[in-house]
Parts: structure tokens; sequence; C-alpha cells
């Protein structure tokens, strides 16, 4: 049984942790391939699963391969949502990130009518061909030219024979010209790669030294030229993306515990396997709800998105310890209903916060590192949550620890914009005055008069 929950968990853990791989692949081949790539890798590993012989085989099939298209396309299509739209972007998201609750939803209900009717090799070659269509929704992402601030294009690449013919002839007269340069002017020297001459004083020694150095110069601008395709390494510069990074284990750290033992609990509570089964529809159900109208309460005028999100957090907090305290169906029913309300709050704002916060370029490796620190945390929160009901007996325990994880993540979100202000007071202390007023010239000038 151990070894079954290791496919899920693997696959949970992948789809997390290989966002870095569909934001560098969005650089380099654009987000409507990269899409439509990840469509194809989550068919793949879904139509080949349904032939496997061995639980070996799923690791690959379903765990790898599913998890790596997953990621790819999730923090693609998250990213796509924030270069398309700028002034509704809080109700965009939304209104993407509703599909997932509406998916929780409808396949939680029709996955178990699959496998009581098809069998679950039957199951993945229907769910392969529903998986598929995400090739068609890839292919539906027009291309945008973006620069970000280092002005390199972001998604350049376009379909053949899309764009005016105006640009083509443009681009056409620039190589000419860049080629006219090329052959007309005399190289520089110093741009080209040429092996040193060794000075007149210089031993063979310290000219092998020197070119050692050269060297591994070379091999770590080539490694942070590789690091930097898939993580901004200038975010951990950033005190407010490692409170990000607090808030975001201490959401993991609730949701993981409520999602993965919601069943079991309820089923430890007396409720039967029958209407427990129905608990994880309803959660999806709200969410569908609740994703699009936070959207909308996001674009209110002059609010910061730390303040719903903080709201969501604390909603989900509060909602997990009234679960504690309603042991029926009907009880259960209603906290799950707010907590989907609640975690689908954070969702929508996680991309929103780190956009308000660190800047709307930053969204795309910022959200995929955070995603990361969720799979991290999902693989250890839910075996932990696990361990704790195996000696107490009871889920209580579990279900405080999520709680309060929820409910300081909460109190570390209201405290993003104290930490702003602090890191913008150092910066200016730190800064040279460079203005007349800044300087006192103009209370000089004043004096003379």
């Amino acid at each position: 049984m151990a070894k079954t929950a290791w496919v899920g968990s693997i696959q949970v853990c992948l789809f997390a942790g290989t966002t870095p791989i569909g934001v560098a692949l969005a650089r380099k081949i654009g987000h409507q391939k990269t899409v439509m790539l990840g469509g194809f890798l989550s068919f793949l590993g879904h139509i080949t699963s349904s032939f496997a012989t061995s639980l070996n085989v799923l690791y690959f099939t379903y765990s790898i391969l599913v998890g790596l298209g997953a990621g790819v396309v999730y923090i693609t299509a998250i990213e796509i949502v924030s270069i398309y739209f700028k002034k509704k972007l809080s109700i965009a998201i939304g209104l993407a990130l509703a599909g997932t609750g509406a998916g929780q939803f409808v396949l939680s209900l029709f996955t178990q009518y699959l496998l009581d009717t098809y069998g679950w090799r039957g199951t993945l070659l229907i769910l392969s061909a529903l998986v598929l269509n995400a090739c068609v929704a890839g292919a539906l992402m027009w291309p945008l030219k973006l620069r970000t601030p280092d002005n390199t294009a972001i998604g350049h690449k376009s379909n053949p024979g899309i764009g005016k013919k105006e640009d083509q002839n443009v681009a056409d007269i620039e190589q000419f010209e860049n080629l006219h340069d090329i052959t007309t002017t005399v190289p520089d020297n110093t741009a080209l790669e040429q092996t040193p001459i060794p000075d007149a004083g210089d031993t063979t020694y310290e000219y092998m030294n020197r070119e050692s150095d050269r060297t591994d110069a070379r091999s770590c601008k080539r490694f942070k030229h590789c690091i930097s395709l898939f993580f901004d390494l200038s975010l951990f510069h950033e005190p407010l993306f490692w409170i990000l990074i607090c808030t975001t284990i201490g959401l993991a750290i609730g949701n993981t515990t409520v999602v993965v033992h919601m069943v079991r609990r309820a089923q430890d509570y007396g409720i039967s396997q029958q209407y427990s089964s129905l608990i994880p529809a309803v959660m999806g159900l709200s969410q569908v709800i609740a994703r699009p109208s936070w959207g909308a309460v996001g674009h209110i005028p002059r609010l910061r998105a730390h303040i719903p999100y903080g709201i969501a957090l604390a909603v989900c907090g509060i909602s997990i310890i009234f679960g504690n305290y309603v042991r029926t169906f009907l009880g259960q029913t209603f906290f799950i209903i707010f907590f989907g309300i609640g975690i689908g709050g954070s969702n929508v704002y996680t991309p929103l916060v780190v956009g308000s916060f660190l800047g709307p370029e930053k969204i795309g490796y910022g959200c995929s590192f955070l995603f990361q620190v969720i799979g991290v945390t999902s693989l250890l929160a839910s075996p932990l949550s696990g361990w704790i009901r195996d000696i107490s007996g009871v889920y209580d325990g579990a279900f405080w620890m999520a709680a309060v994880a929820a409910l300081v993540a909460c109190i570390m979100a209201f405290f993003l914009p104290v930490v702003e202000k602090m890191v913008k007071g150092k910066y200016n202390s730190d800064t040279p005055p460079t203005s007349r007023e800044e300087l006192g010239l103009d209370d000089v000038t004043d004096e003379n008069k």
C-alpha cells in the first residue's frame, strides 16, 4: 500500500518541482509550444500507464511524465495570463484558475464512474484523450512579443504566416545593414577570443595558471547562464521574497493536510464512504465559484493584493479549526466549503502578490520557485500528518497543526508592506543625495538672496 501511495506523491512533487523547466522553455520556444509540449507529455504518460505491468513502470510513466507535463502546462498558463492582462489581471487569473476547481469537482465524480465501469486501465485511456485537449488549448495561446527590463524577448517566436509583412521587411533591412557593417569595418581584436601571447618575463607556470583562471571564469559564467534559465537568483536578495516563501510553507502545510486526509478523517468520524467521497467534489465546486469572485475583489481600486491574500489565509485557518468540532456530514460539508473558498483565494493571489511586491516581470520565476516550495512541503507534510494520526489515533492534532500554519502565514502576509517600507527606507538611507533639495543648495540660495 505504501509503495502504491508513492506513485501519486512523486507525481504531485514533480508537478510543483518542474515549474522552472516550464519557465525556461517558455523563454526559449514560446508559451504556445511549451503548453503543447506539456500537454503531449501528460497524454503520453496517461496512455503508457494504461499498459503498465508493474509499479516501477508507473513510477516513470505516471509519476514522472504526467507530473512533468502538468507542471509545465500550469506555470506557463499562469504566466501567459499575466502577459496578456494588465488592468484586470486579478479577474483573469481568477477565471483561469476556476478551471482547476471545475476539474476537481467533475473528475472526482467522473473518475469514480469510469473506474467502476472500465477499470483503471480503461480509465487512464479515456483520461489520456481528455488531457490531449491541453495541446488544443496551447495552440490558441497566440504569442506576444514581450521584452524584459534587460531587453530580452520572452515568447518571441511566433507561428509562420502570423505577423505583418512590413515587420519582416524591416528585419531583412536590419540584417543586411548588420552584414554590411561586418564586411566593411575592421574588427576589434579585444572582442575576439584569441589565445593571449605570454609576456617575455612570464614563466611557463605563471602563464598556465593565468590560462586556468580564464577557463574557470568561462565555466563559471556558463554555469550561471544555465542557472539563470531556470531561476532568477536576484529574488533571493529580496527580503520580501523570503517572507513569501515562509507564507507559502504555511499555506502548503494547511492545504496538504486537509486535501490528503479529509476523506479519511470523515470516515473516522463515522461518515460512510459514499458520503465522505463527495467532500472533495464539494471543495472543487466551492473553488469554481470562489476563484472568479476573489479575482473581482482584487479589481477594487487602491486594494493591494496582500490584503485579500491574508484574508483568504485567515479563512483557511479558521475553517480548519471549525472542522475539528463538527463531526457530521453536514458539518464537514460546511467546513470544506469555507476551506475551498479560502484556498481558492490564496491560489489566485499568490501570483498577484508576487507581481505587486516584486514586479510583474518576476511572476514567472517567483511563482515557479514558490510552487517548488509547495511540492517539497507537501511531500513532508502528508506523512507527518499521518504519523501524528498513527500516534494519537485521531486527526485532531494534525489538523490543529494545519490551522496554526495557515494563521501564521496570514500574519506574515499582512507584514509584507511593513517589510517593504523598511527595505525602501534602508535603500534611501544608503543612497547618496543627488538633487539640489537633498544637498541643501536651495536653502543656501534663499539665504544669499
